[in-house]
């Protein structure tokens, strides 16, 4: 019954129209690309900050571990305020 409104009824179930998308998935990639480079440097300078670090051992490893589990608590604001 749904399907009925759906795609009879209501006409929303349509093959796409890819001469459209080219404007759309430049404006679209205008924002990703900004956006993933952001969320991928944390990872890698996480990486490259644990790389640099197991030059002093193993005990530098865990302990820049347990930091940076823990700074997100540290600066994070009470939410009654």
């Amino acid at each position: 019954m749904a399907i009925y409104f759906i795609a009879g009824r209501h006409k929303l179930m349509q093959s796409p129209d890819w001469s459209k998308s080219g404007a759309g998935l430049k404006q679209l990639s205008d924002i990703t690309a900004p956006s993933l480079i952001n969320n991928l440097a944390t990872p890698f300078g996480t990486a490259y900050a644990t790389t640099q670090m197991a030059r002093f051992g193993i005990d530098a490893v865990a302990t820049a571990a347990v930091i940076s589990r823990k700074t997100p608590a540290a600066f994070r604001r009470p939410h009654g305020l």
